[in-house]
């Protein structure tokens, strides 16, 4: 599933415009102080309506619109977009005023923060999974491996058609040949596990596929299949 984005309109990409250098330009060591109403370059973003999916989707379909800007730059800006801890906005994914094919398709289109941003972005070799990574860190490889765990959409309270979408977004990312966006997939699966029962089968059939992997990741995919993370 994806979602046939109609091209935004002059009048539109000019508030995507100032609506992305509000969001990337924003100091750094600012990064625990998002206030709102000192923004004016987003102040007028509805925090959970449809323009944010738009907008979001737009960026992930076009990574080029984000390639002036730093590595910790992009990373701070998901957690306007991501991170409820960051903001408000994330909660358009799951606002049920916008219409479930809307909101199913925009976590379809998650699947382009892998292959356009954490492909690209999280290049630390790792040799172990989830002692180092912090909820509150503005690092990519943090908002990498903690994506599924901050994320609003969960399956505990979800459409059918929403789950169906993030289990295909992860499912994906186990392919991926970043061991980062593997370890991140892996995570977001073990929290589903509980209430999703083909995850256990979809890991045991990946790693069957996988045999590439180290064990620090083969160990992890056990975890996982066992809800066993962190």
């Amino acid at each position: 599933m994806s979602f046939d984005q109609q091209p935004i309109s002059p009048d539109e990409m000019a508030r995507f415009e100032r609506w992305v250098r509000g969001v990337f330009e924003w100091p750094l060591e600012l990064a625990d102080h998002w206030i709102y109403h000192e923004n004016e370059l987003i102040a007028d973003l509805p925090e959970d309506g449809p323009v944010v999916l738009d907008f979001v989707d737009y960026f992930l379909q076009h990574p080029e619109r984000l390639r002036p800007y730093s590595k910790d730059k992009i990373a701070q800006g998901f957690g306007v977009f991501f991170d409820p801890s960051g903001a408000n906005h994330v909660h358009a994914y799951r606002n049920d005023k916008v219409p479930v094919e809307r909101r199913a398709a925009a976590v379809s289109n998650l699947r382009l923060l892998y292959v356009n941003y954490f492909d690209r972005l999280c290049l630390e070799v790792i040799r172990e999974i989830g002692r180092s990574h912090d909820a509150d860190s503005w690092r990519m490889e943090d908002r990498c491996f903690m994506f599924w765990d901050c994320f609003v959409i969960s399956p505990f309270d979800q459409e059918e058609r929403i789950i169906q979408a993030g289990l295909a977004v992860m499912r994906e990312a186990l392919d991926s040949g970043n061991q980062s966006c593997i370890a991140s997939a892996l995570h977001g699966l073990g929290h589903w596990c509980h209430c999703v029962p083909e995850i256990k089968d979809m890991i045991g059939e990946w790693l069957a596929l996988r045999t590439d992997l180290p064990d620090f990741i083969i160990d992890y995919a056990h975890d996982a299949m066992d809800a066993h993370v962190q």
